[in-house]
């Protein structure tokens, strides 16, 4: 019981790192369900758990994966990023906290020239991993 207890950990461990890798939640779950179980039936040998482990496993990647909806081809596309709210400055002039679909979000902006403004609308021109490239209207149309 202490092995899939311990493999439980493992996963979860890599989960909190900010690991993400196709099936930790599937081999978390299927320790789990061995632990409890080898702590139900204690005379299950190690090579039945084992077994038992890697079928459970593949079952539950399996149906885990085929109960998701595919993710949409095209992304972030420029067309789908939208606007976003300035919340708050940081402490570098041209970092920044915006609200962008629902959610603080740090945000670099993408013209430091014209400095963004608190509640201001800007648009969400890209995003690399958590931060979102934004660029104030009034920028655009000192552009023009």
């Amino acid at each position: 019981m202490l092995i899939w207890l311990g493999l439980v950990l493992v996963p979860l461990l890599l989960a909190l790192v900010g690991l993400d890798l196709d099936g930790l939640l599937e081999v978390m779950l299927a320790a789990l369900v061995l632990a409890v179980l080898t702590g139900l039936v204690p005379s299950t040998t190690l090579p039945a758990q084992i077994i038992l482990f890697v079928v459970l496993a593949v079952l539950l990647f399996a149906g885990l994966r085929l109960g998701r909806k595919p993710r949409s081809s095209r992304g972030d596309s420029a067309d789908d990023l939208g606007t976003a709210v300035v919340l708050s400055a940081e402490a570098q002039p041209e970092r920044w906290r915006v609200r962008w679909r629902g959610q603080s979000w740090a945000a670099l902006n993408s013209d430091p020239a014209i400095p963004l403004e608190l509640d201001e609308e800007v648009f969400v021109v890209g995003r690399q991993g958590t931060c979102l490239q934004v660029i104030s209207k009034r920028s655009l149309l000192a552009g023009d």
